[in-house]
């Protein structure tokens, strides 16, 4: 009876480690246009996956070539989604009382561009380059 119990368990933990999905490498750049820069000192991001946090803000940096403000991020994850909002001098979350932004990701490595408009919810582009 004891050999049987150890068996079962040694099946049920092999089964448990082969659930694991291997994580892939996620390249996401942020692009965001504000539709009234005035009395922004910095611009940011939030999220749920690191090196984003709900904590802490990323910078964006700002490009006045074309009035737009960027980062990039490199993840390596084995979730299916990114959520994550924008943030302007440090404190105000935009989308307020709505959802978060979402990126769903496929299972395979990928390289995303993120454009947007500050707190209009749809992005302008979500492009794709596998």
């Amino acid at each position: 009876m004891k050999h049987i119990k150890n068996l079962i368990f040694g099946i049920l933990a092999l089964s448990f480690l082969s659930c694991v999905q291997q994580t892939q490498t996620k390249k996401i750049s942020f692009q965001l246009k504000l539709e009234n820069p005035s009395e922004v000192t910095s611009v940011g991001l939030r999220g749920n996956l690191e090196p984003l946090s709900w904590k802490s803000t990323m910078p964006l940096t700002y490009f006045e070539k074309d009035n737009v403000y960027r980062t990039e991020i490199e993840l390596s994850t084995a979730n299916f989604d990114l959520e994550f909002k924008f943030v302007v001098n440090d404190s105000v979350f935009e989308l307020k009382n709505q959802n978060n932004r979402q990126i769903q990701f496929k299972y395979e490595p990928e390289s995303i561009v993120y454009k947007a408009i500050y707190n209009v919810p749809e992005p302008i582009e979500l492009s794709r380059n596998e």
